[in-house]
This record gives structure tokens, C-alpha cells and sequence, in this order.
């Protein structure tokens, strides 16, 4: 995916779940941290209850569960990011598009990261996709979107993850971990560094 488009892909999650799109850096960096601030109408989340396990999140409240999206996709991506040096072994999948050992991981962790925010909610991700209707919501997971790029060495991939209600997205995040770029759009939608 080049550089140029990653924001387009922004502008058709936040289209297509009826958020109003708002491009600013957010005050400091987004970061992976148990709380974020509060940007316009996004509420803080703060993931730990009261006995210090992490709660899960209502799936209602669009804009929380796109930040948490965010800090997921940021995680993912920083794994991304110490695995590129050392790619390893791409296999050929079935439709003829790679995977490494990279894709594998990254997934594993966003799913991990899912089961633990919204336990019992389906995911269906691109390494271990299966054929079972995911439900009535459901998490989509790309963990690497852009294997090839990866391979390669160009920077030019994202990590993408989304929650679909029905039929369309309605909370969703892409970071690009080597532009140092994470969007996140549920009602609103919001763009950071990394």
C-alpha cells in the first residue's frame, strides 16, 4: 500500500461507519498506554478495573473501541518492526499471496489483545481465517497488509483491524508502522505518530 493511500483507507472506514474525519496530531503522541486522553468527543480509556485485570469494553461506544483498536494495531506494529530485519522464510498461501512468520505473529497478538478487551466476540483474521459465520459483530484482522512490501524492505504496510456490525465497519485502526502513523475512526476519526 503506498504511503499516499494509507489516509484514503482512513477516509473509507470513517465514511463508510458515518464518522466526521478530523486530521490533527493529538496532544503528544498516540501511545500504548493502559490510558489515553481524551481527544474531542473520544473518552479516556482506562482498561484496568478494580481488581487490576483488564475489563472488556463495551461495544457500543464506537470511538472507545477504536482507540483500543489503535493501541492493539500500535503493539502489533512495533512487533512488526523488530521482526522486518530478520523475515525469514515467506511460504506461498493458496490465492498465491505470501505469509511469514511476521504475518503469524502479528496476528496472534491482535487476536490475544481481543479475546482479553471483548471476550466472546468472533475475529476473523487473514492467517487463520476459517469458514464459520463470525456473528452479528465481529473483529476483521489484516496483521500485515502488504507482505510483499515487507519482504521487500519498503516501509510501504500497514496493520489493520476493525469492528464489523452488520455488514460495514463502525470502529476501526491502521497503523503504519515505518511512517511512524496510526488512524483511528469510530463517530470520529483521529490521526497521530507513533
Amino acid at each position: 500500500m503506498r504511503r499516499a493511500m494509507v489516509p484514503k483507507v482512513l477516509e473509507s472506514i470513517a465514511f463508510i461507519a458515518g464518522a466526521t474525519t478530523t486530521h490533527r496530531h493529538a496532544a503528544g503522541r498516540f501511545g500504548a498506554v493502559d490510558r489515553l486522553v481524551a481527544v474531542d468527543r473520544l473518552v479516556a480509556v482506562d482498561r484496568l478495573g478494580q481488581n487490576g485485570h483488564e475489563r472488556s469494553m463495551r461495544l457500543d461506544d464506537h470511538d472507545a473501541v477504536a482507540f483500543r483498536l489503535a493501541e492493539i494495531a500500535m503493539e502489533a506494529g512495533q512487533l512488526l518492526r523488530r521482526m522486518q530485519a530478520s523475515t525469514g522464510e515467506a511460504r506461498i498461501k493458496g490465492d498465491g499471496s505470501p505469509t511469514t512468520a511476521a504475518d503469524a505473529a502479528a496476528e496472534e497478538l491482535i487476536l490475544s489483545r481481543l479475546a482479553q478487551s471483548w471476550p466472546g466476540v468472533p475475529s476473523v483474521a487473514e492467517e487463520s481465517a476459517n469458514h464459520a459465520a463470525p456473528g452479528e459483530r465481529f473483529f476483521l484482522v489484516d496483521p500485515l497488509d502488504g507482505t510483499k512490501d515487507f519482504l521487500h524492505g519498503t516501509g510501504e504496510y500497514t496493520v489493520n483491524v476493525a469492528l464489523v456490525a452488520g455488514s460495514r465497519p463502525v470502529a476501526g485502526a491502521v497503523a503504519a508502522p515505518s511512517v511512524g502513523r496510526i488512524w483511528a475512526a469510530g463517530r470520529e476519526a483521529q490521526a497521530g505518530e507513533i
